[in-house]
């Protein structure tokens, strides 16, 4: 083989000298990096999250991953491209003493920023399931950039007294540098909280602050606090038992967008229209969050599914927002990486969003402002992923001979998966199912001790005083009940979500079983910030609060309660919603279709209907058959009539939604696509 020619003497240095210089150009490499990294994620996130600390570890991080990253490429060519050669051996490679710190940094610097820039582009630019021609394009421009960059740093960079005795200086300069820069971001960055929090100041007294935690795709009957045989929630069940626990808390649809804008505007789907008439929230419905920081809160936003964020107008109101590896990245790469392989924390982003929320309210406690914080996990949604040791807990009694591993692969590949079952391409046994309810399990388990983690750090640091907390979810999910899989129709295993308030000496701890709704949140918060006269005239939730009681003290509800469900299905109007393989035509998502197929359900009493805009209505007496496997629509034509009657008044005594010029966006079909919604 032919030598690369760049001078000579530099392959005759022994093993010692590339190891210094290795060890000097990684430390340089990765301060440099640290820095890059910190700097973008303060002007990303803010100074709440990227403070002088997180600077100072990124540092150190970096720092130490560079000189083992420098040390062990030191080894690897020495003992390859840069090897002594033997007698009459042409060497591989020879370059110029002079040169060889800036070969390492040629190296190891573009090589780092690929991983960064890749992890980015890979995360946040191009999820898994919206990768096409243009992601490889980015990346391939991306390593471009990085061959240009290593050629440059080689050819116009000098390093060659980077390590002596003599030229500290070099990174002693750059970290005197650095740490005055990031000061003066710092700086700013405080200076705007501070004449945030002088527009903010509240008036006397405090108000209470306010954490509000969804768990997404999470349903009620399989917390271990709704009598779930499998310890899932032990942390929240801490919660549930000091505080107040709703056993029929029902949402108000069974997929994100309508839920969530349900569950900040307090009023129904057919009132604010999203997720099927108006991919943006209207303007004309204000949100828990506007009302809370016209009124003296500081609020965020920390969200893991776009259909609870900026993409669909959820985010309007709250002073901060990040989507967590969606549309904001929280973490360093080196963390992240680190945390996927040591926690299994493939697809999860739950721990980073417990760090960025509890950071975030640490900040927000010291300028004396209450706080309003909507923390939401996405963890528990398709496809489910064993989260150790809670999986291998939950699944031992399971007969694992009896499940089929490579269907059960086949279904949970990814968040588009599950229609091979729901399309007929796949059959499942009952053990395949019981194997995906333990993935889901350790999931909903996982969550729950990054809830707990929250709790403890908040408590410990005494930012849990004077604070209501409430944990729900948004909807529910089918692990193979009525022939379905993932979110859709309405029935109660979609429908029936936890809830639990906690709030010690301020709400007195029991059990609520009449219905309730994600609608109501937004009353009773407001109810418990001292803001009743702040609550919408429009507002369709009740405040779950006695009128008239002294303080803020909830007691159990008295008298009949009606709620209702709503569900815009994207399926031809002939489609039987009760047969197996009902959605072989879940294939598109149209306005047309939306509108072809509308189904409600109205709760009342022992009694639920559902109603189908094609004419298959269902009636479920829910005392007599929890799990609605009897159809009672020709038994009970009365009582059918009867609830369709409520139903229908119900939906006049209101202006319901209209299209907006938010509707119809191409990132929102595309979203839903993505995310398995439709294909």
């Amino acid at each position: 083989m032919m030598p690369t020619q760049f001078g000579s003497g530099f392959v005759n240095m022994d093993m010692k000298t590339h190891l210094r210089a290795g060890l000097w150009s990684g430390i340089f490499t990765g301060l440099l990096v640290g820095f890059i990294e910190s700097t973008f994620l303060l002007f990303n996130t803010g100074s709440f999250l990227a403070n002088f600390p997180f600077f100072i570890r990124a540092s150190l991080l970096y720092a130490l991953a560079g000189a083992v990253g420098g040390m062990a490429l030191a080894v690897l060519l020495k003992n390859s491209l840069l090897r002594t050669p033997s007698q009459g051996e042409e060497p591989i490679l020879s370059l110029p003493a002079d040169k060889l710190k800036s070969f390492y940094v040629s190296i190891l610097l573009p090589f780092s920023l690929f991983v960064g820039i890749g992890a980015y582009l890979l995360d946040i630019v191009f999820p898994l399931l919206s990768r096409n021609f243009s992601t490889f394009f980015y990346l391939a421009l991306t390593g471009l950039f990085s061959i240009i960059l290593g050629v440059g740093l080689f050819k116009f960079f000098p390093l060659s007294k980077l390590g002596s005795e003599r030229s500290w200086f070099i990174p002693v300069s750059f970290m005197v540098l650095a740490v005055v820069y990031q000061g003066m971001l710092l700086g700013a960055e405080r200076g705007e909280l501070r004449g945030y929090t002088s527009r903010k100041s509240p008036a006397p007294p405090p108000k209470p602050n306010v954490l509000l935690i969804v768990m997404d795709t999470t349903r009620a009957d399989h917390f271990s606090s709704y009598g779930y045989r499998k310890p899932t929630t032990p942390h929240i069940d801490k919660l549930a038992k000091e505080g107040r626990l709703f056993t029929n808390a029902i949402a108000p649809s069974s997929w994100t967008i309508p839920s969530h804008a349900s569950l900040f505007t307090g009023v129904y789907s057919s009132k604010h229209g999203m997720g099927y008439l108006n991919s943006y929230l209207s303007e004309d419905l204000p949100t828990l969050a506007e009302i809370l920081s016209k009124n003296g809160y500081r609020s965020l936003s920390i969200y893991n599914n776009p259909f609870a964020g900026e993409m669909v107008g959820l985010s309007r109101g709250f002073d901060k927002a990040i989507g967590v590896d969606l549309d904001h990245r929280t973490s360093l790469t080196i963390e992240r990486l680190f945390q996927r392989l040591v926690y299994n924390d493939v697809g999860s982003n739950a721990r980073e969003t417990v760090d960025a929320a509890s950071n975030w309210i640490a900040t927000t406690a010291k300028t004396g402002l209450p706080y309003f914080a909507f923390v939401h996990f996405n963890d528990p949604h398709t496809p489910y992923r064993a989260r150790e040791p809670y999986f291998t807990e939950f699944k031992k009694d399971i007969n694992l001979n009896q499940v089929d591993l490579s269907k059960v692969a086949q279904v949970n590949a990814h968040r588009r998966s599950f229609h091979k079952y729901l399309n007929g391409e796949v059959q499942l046994s009952s053990a395949d199912f019981e194997y995906l309810k333990a993935l889901y399990d350790s999931e909903i388990r996982s969550v729950d001790e990054q809830i707990g983690r929250l709790m403890d750090s908040l408590k410990e640091k005494g930012f849990l005083k004077n604070t209501l907390v409430i944990v729900t979810a948004d909807h529910g999910e089918y692990i193979g009940e009525h022939q379905w899989m993932s979110h859709q129709f309405l029935y109660n295993t979609v429908l029936r979500i936890p809830m639990v308030f906690w709030y010690p000496e301020q709400i007195p701890p029991g059990i609520e079983t009449r219905y309730v709704s994600l609608v109501d949140i937004l009353p009773t918060v407001l109810s418990v910030a001292g803001l009743k006269d702040q609550i919408p005239v429009h507002t369709q939730g009740m405040n779950l609060l006695p009128e008239g009681s002294q303080g803020i003290n909830l007691v159990s509800l008295t008298g009949p309660r009606t709620v209702f469900s709503e569900w815009w299905s994207w399926v031809p109007a002939d489609t039987d919603q009760s047969s197996p393989n009902k959605s072989k035509a879940l294939l598109k998502f149209t306005k047309e279709a939306a509108k072809d197929i509308a189904t409600k359900a109205i709760f009342d009493g022992d009694w639920k209907f559902i109603w189908l805009s094609n004419g298959k209505h269902e009636l479920y007496n829910l005392a007599n058959d929890p799990e609605e496997q009897r159809n009672l629509i020709e038994a009970e034509p009365e009582k059918a009539q009867e609830l369709q009657a409520k139903l229908e008044q119900w939906l006049g005594s209101f202006q319901q939604a209209r299209v907006t010029s938010g509707s119809g966006k191409k990132e929102f079909k595309d979203m839903l696509k993505s995310l398995g919604y439709v294909q």
